[in-house]
């Protein structure tokens, strides 16, 4: 890892599946962030990137779901 300027927290992060998203859970693993739930509308594509975060130590949550479902992305923030 990285630096602990975000060790023992905890991040939610959108679209983190692929592109733009999966660099910033990636980033926040680096940084230290310690569980990080990793919120896509694929399945798949969020799987991959709970492996590559698991491989840097960090604890990854799979959320799958649409940013447009207010009480998806609530039970989601509860998740994690």
């Amino acid at each position: 890892m990285g630096c602990d300027r975000l060790a023992g927290r905890s991040a939610l992060v959108t679209g983190a599946g692929s592109g733009v998203g999966r660099a910033t859970a990636l980033r926040l693993a680096q940084e230290g962030a310690t569980t990080i739930g990793v919120f896509d509308r694929d399945a798949n594509a969020a799987a991959g990137t709970v492996a590559a975060l698991t491989a840097l130590g960090a604890t990854a949550i799979p959320l799958v779901g649409v940013v447009t479902s207010r009480d998806r992305c609530q039970s989601a923030v509860d998740e994690v």
